[in-house]
């Protein structure tokens, strides 16, 4: 006896990403009508998605850089 997924439907997985943009571009079309209180000038502007970009990026790069440090042999574990 199979158990119930309720996911694995295509019209189920359409809905919830229909839903999901829907949400997504209504956040995004609030943005323009809500009274920002920004302390700093360039809070204006889209700073913290630029900063949060920029900062995945980074770590990504960084993670990269990184793996050439860390990387061990294939058969590591094997032995």
């Amino acid at each position: 006896m199979r158990e119930f997924d309720p996911f694995s439907s295509k019209k189920v997985r359409r809905i919830g990403t229909v839903l999901f943009y829907l949400l997504l571009f209504s956040l995004l079309f609030f943005e323009f009508f809500m009274e920002k209180h920004p302390l700093l000038p360039f809070e204006r502007y889209a700073f913290f998605a630029a900063f949060g970009f920029v900062s995945c990026v980074f770590v990504i790069y960084g993670a990269k850089i990184l793996r050439y440090f860390l990387k061990r042999k294939e058969d590591y574990y094997g032995k």
